[in-house]
């Protein structure tokens, strides 16, 4: 916020002339002021705009505004923020419309303000509208209460509820509470908040609920009629007009409905008796009802008084039980019997529903069954076994004479009659197979008395058929309807008959024989044997059950020729125990290599269920007796060769000596991985190397193999060892005392290893040592192989011993020796005279004499002499000249030049303090000599370095001095003369620069 609105710009002028001067009207400039705006709260679910940004800004005194006619400020807004979801967006106004359903969240959205009309410079300012998006969302829930767990048919619940509720962060409005059903009918319900009474749709703050109480109807009928609906239902569903609130649909109430059904039933009057229970045909829901301990759902009870319709006499009193079963005492009076009961839930005990069960009591006559079982054997039966039947004839009513009953031998079965048959007779005849029909006649069945019925019995043997399928079963089914011939039911005037009956579990007309069946199982152990030594084979054939197995065998086949077979027990076994086994021993001899299989059958007289494993083959190998010896043998690196000349020569095959190639019965062949370079010959047998294989052990696995189908074979590791081969050679050098050096630049130069020239390095062959003790001051550099010698050694020759291995593990050595000469420090300085001259007395000499230094080393501080100048002599006379002297009288002559002094200039300037090889120093001597004779200048060289050759240090120069020629006569001077002395003067002075240039040069 800026406080002041405006900005007043002025000035004033004054002047010598004018010292009041003037001033000058004030400017005056508007200030654009913008403030930041909010917080303002919007809901999220609606959204909205806030008001616009520009109502607190300012431009000067007078409100900013983009209104058309009045605007004074152009309006930018800055970047939008960005929400979750929905959107904020500033529009031209200045207002900020927020879209619905925005993320709740703080929101900050900057805005900037600029003059209208622009200026130059901008006039502008910055603000922050900050807006609040709240959660203006709600939630709600609806749940069903107060619906029994188990409803009666057509039962009311008057007092079911439907519970709204308000679970959301914000209060809901327009709230509907519907209860709602799909199976049955809702009645109008009554809702209200907090115990007041409300009309729908209305508000429910957070948190708050409606309830709504309605009356809902089951579906279905009460009575004994089958209801198809079998459960109820009740729903219902919480809805709200605010914002986006979601309807909510209460979790249905289905509770099962209970329904008892009418029940027929029908009974003897004589014997009575108990009926099936009424709750056969009921349900809860779709449960069955019961009232089993454990899985009661309903109870039972009567309903009412029992009725009878029909009863000649006074109706008896049946008994409803705690189970639904109804008893008829002995004797009742016949007649139809009505017998209301009700069912109620044990989960509701108000929830019911009531049928009725009928109750047919007949007159009682003759009623005739049949029932049938089987009294031996006790175990499932075995082929040929005999099986005895029992047959009851059982009368419900009046004695009845011969009651004929239809049966057909069993499948599987033979039946001789009559002596097959007891306490009864039969129409059949001889020997009747399985299938075959006849009648069987019980004559005089008695009558019932009271509750007891009458009962008359017979048997019938049959024998199980031999042999007979595996799983195979004998069913004997008998019918009480004899609807084969003879036709009809006579088992006397007004007798009833039960139905004909299939062999279903617990059918009383019917008995199932299983036969015995034994699973019979070949089986064996493989056995390996060697050529000309007993083998035996063990097989077995075992019985697996489920029964006995009865004449069971066990056959071996497959044996070579003169092979004996034993078996325990032998066989036939007459009944093999479930488990128990014969077991067989096969054996014989082998003769050659190969592999013989046995077959073991096992077998017996039982179905057997699992056939397919009867028989078994068991394998016995004869391997060929291959019998590789290990070998060894050794070849040298870098030659290589055959280490081995063949594998096989030791080996046998089958107890014969291996023999390798087209003819022979072995053959052999490298096995697994060999070293490159070393290679078998599969044809000879040979173990090749190759130069290049390094030293060292070697194992080489080779495979010896017969010629067999498919071949025997064995391996075995041979050895080959490849020895290293070093070989050194002497060395020898030379370095000079006091310098020292490099003797021997390499002492492997001349060294192979392994037939390869020794190289050192990492990536070389072979390493270097010294060994034993090396004069001090003399050493092996391993790294190159020199021989180094310091410049303390003294000269003299020296011999070391250094050793060369190669690189194997372990490594190869040999040991040679290095020689090593150290030489004196000395050159050969040589000096050379110059040739003899002969020169006349008097006359100047040059002699010139050198100095040279003929190595092989330089030489320190030489110098180069020169002696035997003749005491006598006079040093050279210059040359004559002629010279015009200015201010002397007289004419010119010719004047000779006084004489230089004796002596030798040598060059270089000496001492020369490094006097290279070959170098030379010359030396220049002049004299006059004054008397005759002989002149000897011995010129002598000599330095710090000591010298080979000191003999020819010296050289001598002869210069042989004779007579002069007769003078000529000499012309008088004038010594007064004044000229003359100025003559003189000059050449002296000519004689002295003479002198000074010769040794300048």
């Amino acid at each position: 916020d800026t406080t002041a609105t405006s900005v007043s710009f002025g000035g004033s002028a004054t002047s010598p002339s004018d010292p009041a001067g003037s001033t000058a009207p004030p400017m005056v400039a508007q200030v654009i002021d913008a403030l930041d705006d909010g917080p303002t709260t919007i809901g999220s679910v609606a959204g909205g705009n806030t008001p616009s940004v520009l109502l607190n800004d300012t431009v000067g005194t007078t409100a900013a505004s983009v209104t058309s006619g009045s605007a004074n400020v152009t309006l930018t807004p800055g970047t939008a923020p960005t929400p979750t979801s929905g959107s904020l967006t500033m529009n031209a106004d200045g207002t900020i419309t927020v879209a619905p359903n925005t993320t709740p969240g703080t929101y900050t959205y900057p805005y900037q303000i600029c003059a209208n009309p622009a200026t130059t410079p901008a006039a502008c300012d910055n603000a922050m509208a900050t807006v609040t998006v709240i959660d203006s969302t709600t939630t709600l829930s609806a749940m069903v209460g107060n619906v029994p767990e188990v409803l009666g048919p057509g039962m009311v619940v008057p007092d079911a509820t439907l519970t709204c509720k308000n679970t959301g962060a914000n209060p809901a409005t327009g709230v509907s509470c519907v209860p709602s059903s799909s199976a049955g009918t809702v009645g109008a319900a009554t809702c209200a908040v907090n115990g007041t009474t409300v009309t729908m749709p209305t508000t429910l703050g957070v948190g708050q609920s409606v309830v709504c109480t309605f009356a809902y109807t089951a579906p279905g009928t009460l009575g004994g009629g089958a209801n198809t609906t079998t459960a109820g239902n009740v729903g219902g569903t919480a809805s709200s007009s605010t914002g986006s609130a979601l309807s909510a649909n209460a979790k249905p109430v289905n509770p099962p409905i209970i329904d008892a059904v009418d029940d027929t039933f029908s009974t003897g009057s004589v014997a009575g008796g108990t009926t099936p229970s009424v709750l056969g045909n009921d349900k809860v829901g779709t449960t069955p009802a019961s009232v089993a301990s454990g899985s009661a759902n309903v109870t039972v009870a009567t309903n009412g008084a029992q009725t009878c319709t029909g009863c000649a006499g006074t109706p008896t009193t049946l008994v409803l039980r705690a189970d639904g079963t109804i008893t008829v005492p002995p004797g009742a009076t016949p007649g139809t019997y009505s017998v209301p009961y009700e069912i109620c839930s044990t989960v509701v005990p108000t929830s019911c529903d009531d049928a009725v069960a009928t109750v047919t009591v007949t007159p009682s006559a003759a009623a005739i069954t049949v029932a049938k079982k089987q009294i031996s054997p006790a175990t499932p039966a075995q082929p040929g076994e005999t099986i005895v039947y029992q047959l009851t004839a059982t009368n419900t009513g009046q004695t009845i004479g011969n009651a004929v009953f239809f049966e057909k031998i069993p499948a599987n079965t033979i039946a001789t009659f009559p002596a097959a048959l007891s306490g009864a007779t039969s129409d059949c005849t001889g020997t009747v197979t399985g299938a075959a029909a006849c009648t069987i006649t019980i004559a005089n069945v008695p009558a019932a008395i009271g509750t007891q019925v009458g009962t008359l019995s017979a048997t019938l043997t049959v024998t199980a058929a031999t042999p007979l399928a595996s799983g195979a079963t004998i069913v004997n089914l008998i019918t009480d309807d004899t609807t084969m011939p003879p036709a009809g039911c006579t088992a006397g005037a007004g007798a009833t008959c039960t139905p004909s009956t299939s062999c279903t579990a617990g059918d009383p007309h019917c008995v199932s024989t299983p036969l015995a069946s034994a699973d019979m199982v070949g089986g064996g152990t493989s056995a390996t044997g060697t050529i000309g030594s007993p083998i035996s084979v063990v097989t077995t054939c075992t019985n697996n059950g489920p029964d006995a197995a009865t004449n069971a065998t066990c056959k071996v086949t497959g044996a070579p020729p003169g092979a004996t077979t034993t078996c325990n027990p032998p066989g036939p076994v007459a009944s093999l125990a479930v488990g128990s086994a014969i077991t067989c021993t096969t054996t014989w001899t082998p003769t050659s290599p190969g592999t013989v299989v046995l077959t073991t059958t096992a077998g017996s007289a039982t179905p057997d269920p699992v056939p397919n494993n009867d028989a078994t083959t068991t394998p016995a190998v004869i391997p060929g007796m291959i019998n590789p010896v290990t070998d060894s043998g050794t070849v040298a690196a870098g030659t290589g060769g055959t280490a081995i000349a063949n594998v096989a020569a030791n080996d046998t095959v089958n107890t014969h000596p291996a023999i390798l190639g087209p003819s022979g019965n072995a053959t052999v062949a490298q096995s697994g991985t060999w070293p490159p370079g070393i290679t078998l010959d599969p044809s000879t047998g040979a173990v090749n190397v190759a130069s290049t294989v390094a030293p060292g052990v070697y194992t080489v696995p080779y495979t010896l193999c017969d010629k067999s189908t498919p071949p025997n074979c064995a391996t075995v590791n041979d050895t080959v060892t490849v020895t290293g081969v070093v070989v050194p050679q002497p060395d020898s050098g030379t370095v000079a005392a006091g310098t020292g050096g490099i003797a021997v630049p390499n002492v492997t130069t001349n060294d192979k290893v392994n037939g390869q020239p020794a190289t050192l390095g990492p990536s070389g062959n072979a390493t270097v040592t010294q060994t034993g003790t090396w004069p001090p001051g003399i050493t092996l550099d391993p790294a190159s192989g020199a021989v180094n010698v310091a410049g303390t050694v003294a000269p003299g020759t020296y011999t070391a011993n250094y050793q060369l291995c190669d690189k194997s593990t372990p490594p190869n050595c040999a040991t040679t020796t290095v020689t090593i000469t150290v030489t004196s420090v000395a050159t050969d300085l040589m000096a050379v005279g110059a040739p003899t001259q002969t020169v006349p007395v008097n006359t100047p000499v040059t002699v010139v004499t050198t100095c040279v230094n003929n190595g092989p080393l330089p030489a320190t501080n030489a110098v180069c002499t020169v002696t035997g100048i003749p005491a006598s002599a006079t040093g050279a006379t210059l040359p004559h000249t002629t010279a015009s002297i200015a201010g002397v009288s007289g004419s010119p002559a010719a004047v000779g030049m006084p004489a230089a002094a004796p002596g030798t200039t040598c060059t270089p300037v000496m001492p020369v303090a490094n006097f290279a090889v070959g170098a030379v120093i010359t030396c220049t001597t002049t004299f006059t000599p004054t008397q005759v004779g002989t002149i000897t200048l011995p010129t002598t060289v000599s330095s710090d370095t000591p010298d080979s050759n000191p003999a020819n240090n010296t050289a001598p120069s002869l210069v042989i001095v004779i007579d002069q020629t007769p003078p000529t006569p000499a012309v008088p001077v004038p010594v007064a003369s004044r000229w003359m002395l100025t003559l003189l003067g000059l050449l002296f002075a000519a004689g002295a620069m003479l002198g000074l240039r010769k040794r300048q040069r």
